[in-house]
């Protein structure tokens, strides 16, 4: 596939602009879908290192605050914990896999130094908590069924 393809609108995309929808879609599919906050925290990551000039100061000085130096600490106590369990290596990657999202932390706090990202980020969180009462209200009044025949 030819990428050159994209190269104008790409060109046309600005990453900082684009962070606060970014994690606005984020903090949507937090409390309604895996998979979407999967596919959330990966946009999020790229939209990241394509602004990386911009957040570049804020992110080292993120970087060297004793809460991710912590963080990392104890990402390296797991990796090192799985190496010494008798585990296979699946169950030593699944383990690891569970804490491996916990390096998105200094990307967010960098993201939600603006008062406006964390405020598009709030209302989306509210509104999907939202969708949730409702969807829950309407299984509870049996108009929606879920494998349920």
């Amino acid at each position: 596939m030819n990428f050159l393809y994209f190269k104008p609108i790409l060109n046309r995309c600005d990453p900082v602009k684009s962070m606060p929808y970014v994690l606005a879609l984020l903090a949507f599919v937090l409390p309604l879908s895996s998979t979407g906050l999967g596919v959330a925290l990966g946009l999020m990551i790229v939209t990241f290192i394509a602004g990386f000039k911009d957040y570049k100061s804020l992110l080292l000085e993120t970087l060297l605050k004793p809460y991710t130096l912590v963080l990392v600490a104890f990402l390296l106590w797991v990796v090192l914990a799985c190496l010494w369990s008798p585990a296979s290596g699946v169950e030593q990657l699944a383990a690891i896999k569970k804490y491996v999202k916990l390096l998105c932390f200094p990307l967010l706090i960098v993201a939600f130094a603006n008062p406006f990202v964390r405020e598009w980020a709030l209302r989306a969180f509210l509104l999907a908590m939202l969708v949730c009462v409702f969807l829950v209200f309407v299984q509870w009044i049996g108009r929606l069924n879920f494998g349920h025949y």
